[in-house]
């Protein structure tokens, strides 16, 4: 199997891979040298079908408390209440800013094949979102509210550019970064009773998962095509019949590949909807449970996939959802901070649900979102103020 396709490799998930690269060198070189070595070692036989770096890449992390998970309690609180000597920090990671920079004014970016995705390159990567918003922190709390608010907002307009030309898995490593400014810049207008200039809701790139639900989707034609290859009676029947065989039109008859790719085509266009929906569409089609269904007569061997299928279809209506739970964080903090905003009563409106009661409890304001998790508090979509 080759990793390249008619030629064109993602530039941008090249320099992604090399990111790690030595200072003076270039990360697109070094991404292509462990290309080649991902190349060669599907080659031999020995790739373990996922991508890991050779190296702890947790070392060239910058750390401390000010680097904490922004979904921790007490993060935003962290990072206000830092002494930071911000040139010393800039200083010593100069090469972190720098290929942050270079990164985010790509145009383009396509995972590399087979599926090269590494969750550490994007972690080391946005740390340097950390470090800027740390940058304005310090702006706002020297009295330079302007430039503190302006410096946000224009951070949270180029990660969102990046959002837009992520279409798969990777959009979610952005969606935390965002979240992040919107509640970091909360905190500031909250405090000097500011209003700026409503942000726009999500865009259809912005919410698309396309690329990723297509490779689900042909994943899932893949392996339905080579179950017909195996004897179904024994998975079908489990231990009852190993040792007896069946002729092959008789599985012909009980299982039909093609209708059974039909019925699964649903899901994915189902979800691929969802994801362009407004929030009260989407609540309203997450909230009609999703049924594979197959015909008991034709094609009965078909619905042993459900024991199955399941459990994917909730990890990608969770993503949808996350996506989904931003936007609505976007209009939450509009009603907040928006220049047409109004005092907050005892009501806001939920575009999951309308006008609703809110809480405003430890510095934040929060909603209902879907309930996509049994703790409660983890399917409320909260905003620090």
């Amino acid at each position: 199997m080759s990793l390249y396709k008619n030629n064109e490799i993602s530039e941008s998930a090249l320099y992604l891979l090399g990111i790690f690269a030595d200072e003076k060198e270039n990360p697109i070189d070094e991404g292509k040298k462990l290309l080649v070595e991902v190349q060669r070692s599907i080659d031999d036989g020995f790739y373990k079908g996922f991508f890991e770096y050779s190296f702890n890449v947790e070392e060239y992390y910058p750390k401390g408390e000010i680097f904490c998970d922004v979904q921790q309690s007490g993060c935003i609180d962290k990072l206000f209440n830092a002494d930071i000597d911000i040139d010393r920090l800039l200083n010593r990671h100069e090469t972190l800013m720098e290929r942050s920079t270079v990164f985010l004014d790509f145009d383009e970016f396509q995972i590399l094949e087979p599926r090269i995705i590494s969750y550490e390159s994007f972690e080391y990567l946005l740390k340097a979102e950390r470090i800027k918003v740390l940058e304005a922190i310090l702006k706002f709390k020297r009295g330079d509210i302007d430039l503190a608010v302006t410096a946000l907002v224009e951070q949270f307009r180029k990660l969102r550019y990046v959002l837009a030309l992520h279409d798969d898995i990777t959009k979610q490593y952005f969606l935390p970064k965002l979240s992040e400014i919107l509640d970091v810049l909360s905190v500031i207008l909250s405090e000097n009773d500011r209003k700026i200039l409503e942000i726009t809701n999500l865009n259809s790139s912005e919410k698309s998962f396309f690329t990723l639900l297509s490779q689900e989707f042909k994943a899932s034609k893949d392996l339905i095509l080579e179950l017909n290859g195996y004897n179904l009676f024994q998975y079908y029947y489990h231990d009852e019949i190993l040792e007896r065989t069946y002729p092959d039109w008789l599985q012909n008859m009980l299982y039909k590949p093609n209708m059974t790719i039909n019925s699964i085509a649903l899901f994915y266009i189902r979800v691929i909807n969802m994801s362009q929906m407004s929030p009260s569409e989407f609540i309203g089609t997450l909230e009609q449970k999703f049924e594979f269904k197959n015909s008991r007569l034709f094609n009965p061997f078909a619905n042993m996939l459900n024991n199955y299928l399941p459990q994917d279809s909730i990890f990608l209506e969770r993503l949808v959802a996350r996506t989904q739970n931003f936007d609505v964080k976007i209009s939450l903090f509009n009603q907040l901070h928006g220049l047409s905003a109004r005092k907050l009563t005892n009501k806001i409106n939920n575009p999951y649900y309308g006008s609703v009661f809110f809480k405003r409890e430890d510095s934040k304001v929060c909603i209902q979102g879907p309930k996509l998790y049994e703790i409660e508090n983890l399917n409320l979509i909260c905003l620090k103020i």
